[in-house]
């Protein structure tokens, strides 16, 4: 009705209404009175066809016990998730594992905890293009059908009086598998002795290891795949692997005169360590039998005149090292007022 009203020209709204006499060449008035009514009928809410429920599920597992020295704690969970656009989702298991052990002087900690996540991702969901379908619940003509009478999508190129834009986003999402699976580890050490009761010598040693693959596949027989570079589709595989360790020693003096006066000094010793490694590929010319796979891909065809062709992956690796010297100091009086102090040196 909007196009109708403002006479715009190579829309539908205008191009077919009874309001103008011109009849588009190679149509009869029929033909186009028949298409006017089809529009009309046609009132989508595209939130009803690009999303859907969302859903959330969780499930944990907790045990605890131990003895007068010795105790421990034991967690398992599952958080399983859809999200509302197409296609997207969230599982991940986790397992924590705490033991802590005293004996007189000694005190040791253990805590560590294990992650396993595999998110799937909806292709362009934060990128401003007709592929998002975010924006496409807006931006969406109404009159647009992207089905045909067998359920079938339409696909491809879309013109203002022939559009396919939600039909080439329901072909996208439903040919396009993007995905992270992420494993994370992180565990730490803790060995607490009391030298005397107000001194206390300690370690720490922790590590932090995140291992993610990251893989993106566009099927060379749909329509969306037709439109990468050699029109036959991609895959696109990434690793990175990054570790960190730090290990922190100190010498705490704690104590307590009189009830009124708190002191507190401590030094510290502290080593971090970080590494990380990546490498990537991309795919094209895919084998469509061999789906969510460079398996089988064709070779790729040198421009005239060429001789080589430009390299489809990459790596690369790096690291980095701190070493530090801190010293911190407190004075409390009778729990009320307190004066700070702290020293530090970082170096590579």
């Amino acid at each position: 009705a909007y196009e109708e009203r403002q006479k715009f020209n190579n829309n539908p709204g205008w191009t077919y209404s009874p309001n103008n006499p011109a009849i588009p060449v190679g149509m009869t008035a029929a033909r186009k009175q028949f298409l006017y009514d089809s529009i009309k009928s046609i009132d989508t809410f595209w939130p009803d066809v690009l999303y859907r429920t969302g859903a959330s599920k969780t499930h944990e597992f907790n045990l605890s016990g131990g003895n007068d020295k010795t105790n421990f704690f034991l967690s398992a969970g599952l958080f399983d998730q859809q999200g509302i656009d197409l296609g997207s989702s969230l599982t991940r298991y986790t397992v924590r594992l705490n033991v802590e052990h005293k004996n007189n002087n000694l005190t040791v900690r253990f805590n560590n905890q294990i992650g396993y996540s595999i998110s799937k991702f909806a292709d362009f969901e934060g990128a401003n293009t007709p592929r998002n379908p975010f924006q496409m619940t807006y931006r969406a003509k109404t009159y647009e059908n992207p089905f045909r009478a067998d359920g079938s999508i339409i696909t491809g190129a879309s013109t203002p009086l022939a559009l396919r834009q939600v039909g080439n986003l329901l072909d996208g999402i439903a040919n396009t598998k993007s995905s992270l699976n992420q494993i994370k580890v992180n565990s730490g050490l803790t060995i607490a002795y009391k030298i005397l009761p107000s001194l206390t010598l300690q370690n720490t040693f922790g590590i932090d290891v995140s291992n993610d693959d990251r893989s993106r596949y566009i099927n060379p027989a749909s329509y969306w795949g037709t439109l990468q570079q050699f029109q036959n589709g991609l895959t696109q595989e990434g690793h990175r692997l990054t570790s960190q360790i730090i290990n922190t020693s100190s010498l705490v003096f704690s104590k307590r005169i009189s009830n009124i006066h708190e002191v507190e000094a401590g030094a510290y010793f502290e080593v971090v360590r970080g590494w990380s490694k990546a490498i990537g590929l991309t795919l094209f010319n895919l084998d469509p039998r061999l789906t969510e796979t460079g398996q089988g891909a064709g070779d790729l065809p040198v421009g005239t005149g060429q001789t080589t062709y430009p390299q489809n992956s990459s790596s690369a690796k790096s690291g980095f090292g701190i070493r530090s010297y801190f010293a911190t100091a407190r004075y409390t009086y009778d729990g009320k007022y307190s004066i700070n102090a702290n020293v530090r040196r970082d170096g590579t």
